[in-house]
């Protein structure tokens, strides 16, 4: 996706999500998203009908009112303004960064878990546990195995990254190693 296309969901996405605050039907307005992403992505032609060129606005406009016609005219009237402005296409990044704010907003954080090897339980809920108290909000992470770790684990939890690899402190002491023997 362009970067234009990302910056212009995260504004449909930032506004839709404060207006449903601001209104109080936040959770409603999540349940609406995730319902018409599913019909989305379950009906791909639709992206092709809003882009093309020959279809009228207001063929567009009857196509989205039986589309989402059963959720509340506020998010009716987000989608046609998507659409009006030729922004429709755009609506599974803007659901993925709407999620994504109302995660920050209930204080949850998504990361990922780069181990060796599969985690015993025991271990994965410690680091968990770990992470929760430091950030102060609940964590859920999504473990890759990934062998060239060697060991240890690394952990990409909102946007920083704690590598206690292996690999890791391998590729350190080499770089040290390397730059003692070179002086």
């Amino acid at each position: 996706m362009r970067a234009e296309d990302q910056r212009a969901a995260r504004r449909y996405a930032a506004g839709f999500f404060q207006y449903a605050l601001q209104e109080n039907f936040l959770e409603e307005a999540a349940g609406w998203i995730r319902d018409f992403r599913i019909l989305w992505e379950e009906n791909p032609e639709l992206g092709k009908i809003f882009q093309h060129p020959r279809i009228s606005w207001e063929e567009k406009e009857r196509i989205l009112e039986r589309l989402a016609g059963g959720f509340s005219p506020s998010f009716l009237q987000f989608l046609k303004l998507l659409a009006k402005r030729g922004r429709i296409t755009l609506f599974p990044a803007v659901a993925d960064v709407f999620q994504q704010r109302l995660e920050e907003h209930q204080g949850i954080l998504r990361g990922e878990l780069v181990v060796a090897r599969p985690l015993p339980t025991d271990q994965r809920e410690a680091i968990v546990k770990k992470l929760e108290e430091k950030t102060k909000k609940r964590v859920y992470l999504k473990e890759r195995v990934e062998p060239e770790v060697l060991g240890g684990v690394a952990v990409v939890l909102g946007g920083k990254i704690i590598d206690d690899t292996l690999k890791f402190h391998l590729d350190t002491l080499k770089k040290h190693l390397l730059a003692e023997v070179l002086w």
